[in-house]
C-alpha cells in the first residue's frame, strides 16, 4: 500500500475510534459528529505542528 493510502486508512481509523470516544464520553449520539474526517492526512506529518520553542503564548 502506498505512503498516501495508508495515511488515509490509518486517519479514517483514528478518527472512527474518536467518534465512538467522543460519543462515549459526552452522551451526545455520534451522528451528530461528522462522518467524515474534516482533517487531512497532513495532521499525521509529525512536522505539522509547530515545535516547542515555535508555540505562541
Amino acid at each position: 500500500m502506498r505512503t498516501a493510502q495508508a495515511s488515509a486508512m490509518k486517519l479514517k481509523r483514528a478518527y472512527e475510534k474518536a467518534r465512538l470516544k467522543a460519543e462515549d464520553e459526552t452522551g451526545i449520539d455520534k451522528k451528530h459528529f461528522p462522518k467524515i474526517c474534516p482533517f487531512s492526512e497532513d495532521i499525521l506529518d509529525e512536522g505539522f505542528f509547530p515545535q516547542e520553542d515555535e508555540k505562541v503564548s
